[in-house]
């Protein structure tokens, strides 16, 4: 059982996660916050990966305006399922919809669920794309660094750029929900901890008290 869970916690190659925009666009600044994500083809190859194709299976269904979906898996012989909902989207309302039930039903399993650790994006810079908003190519090679661990965790830091990789951090670390997310943090930022301690101990003992805090918060 705790194979299983591992490997479904497992986090996707960086490659694997992508960002889009959450919310409304800043029209006049061009600017919106952007989210992490993977697709559901991601979800489905982990899902094979751990249960085997006939391992599991996804039933979908609707209470009032939301999309419902119930993912059962086969373990040892017995199906558990979970389930989660999502309501239409702005680009291809219904499909959208199974998909973000799909991936939300996915994360009460566990599958990338790290992904809401990152800390969410502010002005990200977007362009109009006939009726709708794309993040723009830059910006998408910005985050996806993130995604990787640089630069925001696990750059080399020096005084110069310190204050933004501890705040970025420090972000990190409030946006944990349980412990899990927490011992993610805390894994992601290892290289940076390592850097300040270096540079700046006061800084260091800031972030281990930060981190010593939530997780006697998390565990109230």
């Amino acid at each position: 059982m705790k194979n299983i869970a591992k490997a479904l916690l497992e986090e996707f190659d960086h490659k694997e996660v992508k960002w889009r925009i959450q919310g409304k666009v800043n029209e006049s600044t061009c600017e919106a916050m952007a989210v992490a994500y993977i697709d559901a083809r991601a979800v489905m190859d982990r899902l094979d990966e751990v249960f085997g194709v006939f391992g599991w299976q996804d039933n979908y269904y609707v209470a009032g305006s939301t999309t419902m979906c119930r993912m059962a898996v086969n373990v040892e012989g017995e199906w558990v399922s979970k389930e989660d909902g999502a309501g239409d989207t702005n680009i291809e309302a219904q499909k959208g919809a199974l998909s973000d039930a799909f991936k939300r039903a996915a994360v009460k399993w566990g599958i990338g669920r790290y992904l809401y650790s990152f800390p969410m994006q502010w002005k990200v810079k977007c362009k109009k794309y006939g009726r709708s908003w794309m993040i723009i190519n830059s910006e998408k090679a910005r985050l996806a660094s993130i995604v990787s661990g640089s630069p925001n965790i696990t750059k080399k830091v020096t005084h110069g750029d310190l204050t933004d990789r501890v705040k970025g951090f420090e972000a990190y670390i409030n946006k944990c929900k349980d412990d899990e997310s927490l011992y993610n943090a805390e894994k992601k930022g290892k290289a940076l901890m390592e850097e300040v301690f270096k540079v700046d101990k006061t800084k260091h003992g800031y972030l281990t008290k930060l981190i010593e805090a939530k997780r006697k918060g998390l565990s109230c």
